[in-house]
């Protein structure tokens, strides 16, 4: 029996507590499912490890085990911690990305049109895991450093000051940001925060159930998550029935409560206008004002 299994199109790890089982028992059922449909295991890219001697890297990510400190952690549950983080291959490419933008010397505006997509695409790949946390803020000084050279380089005649004055800006979240203004500003890696979900059910195919899998996905990426909302509810508000673009903000509304068992869901999610939002609040039954519900 295979005690677990993680697929991605044509690369997988079959997870065993011992060595024995994985020669013996698992690999076989592995290549006879595989010989049944025409393929084969390519074994020039494929090895057995133990993961407590050594870790190994897949997808970009770094997958090892370590002694849990019991200064940190005084389970006595387990002797060994899980780390899943990101490979430092990958950290050095994002890095090499940050810095050849900043190479460009552009304007702070084209600055944050080129680094936002790329800081937000790879936080939101990597903070599915807690230990990215760390990573998080090693990037975010990064993009502090580079910033701060190309600020003296853009303007070697001005003092300190005049630059944290020009560039940087006060948010509910931090007290400091860079950017343009308190609206326009350069994604901030370091408030990337841990996406927590639940384990895969058991009964679902990814065949049959496709709508269980994109709304998974799409918690996991939470750009496109908020697009795909967007999309549904053609770009309005569903309360005021007015575009969703401009300065407001928007938020997120659950449909049935949270309280209530509602999910985080594309069935359950709503982008209202901030005050249409502040609106329904008190309405004894919102439920009416959207698609599907009653």
């Amino acid at each position: 029996m295979v005690a677990g299994c993680v697929r991605y199109a044509d690369d997988f790890i079959v997870t065993s507590p011992d060595r024995n089982r994985i020669i013996l028992k698992n690999i076989p059922k592995v290549k006879q499912f595989l010989n049944e449909r025409g393929l084969e295991i390519s074994e020039k890219k494929s090895r057995i490890i133990n993961l407590e001697e050594e870790g190994f890297d897949f997808l970009s990510w770094r997958i090892c085990l370590f002694d849990r400190n019991p200064k940190k952690n005084k389970s006595s549950y387990n002797k060994k911690i899980l780390v899943i983080k990101p490979t430092n291959e990958a950290t050095k490419r994002v890095k090499a990305k940050i810095k050849a933008k900043f190479a460009l010397n552009k304007p702070i505006r084209g600055l944050i049109k080129d680094l936002n997509p790329i800081l937000r695409g790879w936080s939101n790949y990597y903070r599915s895991s807690y230990h990215s946390q760390e990573i998080f803020q090693s990037i975010g000084h990064y993009v502090y450093q580079s910033w701060w050279r190309w600020a003296l380089k853009k303007h070697p005649n001005r003092t300190k000051k005049w630059i944290y004055s020009k560039y940087i800006f006060k948010s509910d979240k931090r007290s400091w940001n860079i950017g343009i203004s308190k609206e326009i500003l350069l994604f901030d890696i370091t408030q990337a925060k841990q996406i927590k979900l639940n384990s895969l059910k058991s009964n679902i195919n990814p065949y049959s159930d496709e709508d269980y899998y994109i709304s998974r996905s799409l918690i996991v990426n939470a750009e496109r998550f908020r697009k795909a909302i967007y999309k549904k509810y053609d770009f309005r508000c569903p309360v005021c029935n007015q575009a969703l673009f401009g300065e407001e903000d928007i938020h997120l509304h659950h449909i049935i409560p949270r309280k209530d068992g509602g999910q985080y869901s594309l069935t359950n999610i709503a982008p209202l206008h901030i005050t249409c939002h502040e609106s329904i609040t008190y309405t004894k039954n919102p439920g009416n004002l959207f698609p599907g519900r009653t």
